[in-house]
């Protein structure tokens, strides 16, 4: 993990395109990052954001 400036064509609600400052196949951290510092994590276990967006739009389940 590191932290490196990159550059944003332009963006459309929360979706980005990155045309300078990765690689191929590189994931950003968009959301967590102080979690990440105050932590001072190691490792960062990715979850796309679809997954996030599907998640969040499923209904709770209720502990009984």
């Amino acid at each position: 993990m590191a932290i490196r400036p990159v550059q944003i064509a332009r963006s459309w609600e929360n979706n980005w395109i990155v045309t300078e400052g990765l690689q191929a196949g590189e994931k950003v951290i968009v959301d967590g990052m102080l979690k990440v510092q105050m932590m001072h994590a190691k490792k960062v276990t990715p979850i796309p954001l679809q997954e996030l967006q599907n998640a969040s739009s499923q209904p709770p389940v209720k502990a009984q």
